[in-house]
């Protein structure tokens, strides 16, 4: 993984087609053809944010979302589908364990790893951290829509 992230900001709308109020990654930090990292700082306006930490749905849509800037950016770098995100969705979450919410302030950081698409289809397996503790791991199947 990279130390700085290769897109942040208003930049991280080249790999997913989410928007805000949904956006739930804020930096993309690459990978290789079958891993992506991606983070995001808890802010107090997130709309999965309450009382202070943000909720479950909130994390296994940062999942997602690092999956689609995983997706979107090997599509880029390799020009496939037009090299635009595309729009995706959760097919299925499985074997989700989330030890802890984070809590506003701090940034959680998504490793995922492909274990193998079929056509349009890929299975990931996520880990999620706070610095160095995991605070959720899954299985996520992930569909992109491509045409």
């Amino acid at each position: 993984m990279n130390k700085e992230p290769l897109y942040q900001g208003e930049k991280i709308k080249d790999l997913i087609p989410q928007r805000e109020p949904m956006m739930m990654i804020d930096s993309y930090y690459g990978g290789n053809g079958n891993e992506g990292v991606a983070g995001l700082t808890i802010k107090d306006n997130n709309i999965f944010c309450e009382n202070g930490m943000l909720h479950e749905p909130g994390i296994v849509e940062h999942v997602a979302q690092t999956a689609a800037a995983f997706n979107g950016y090997n599509n880029r770098i390799s020009a496939q589908n037009g090299g635009e995100p595309h729009i995706g969705y959760i097919g299925d979450v499985k074997n989700c364990i989330i030890n802890r919410l984070p809590n506003v302030g701090e940034t959680i950081i998504t490793h995922i790893t492909l274990i193998t698409r079929v056509l349009n289809v890929g299975l990931m397996t996520a880990e999620t951290k706070v610095n160095d503790e995991v605070i959720a791991t899954c299985q996520i199947k992930l569909f992109e829509k491509t045409d």
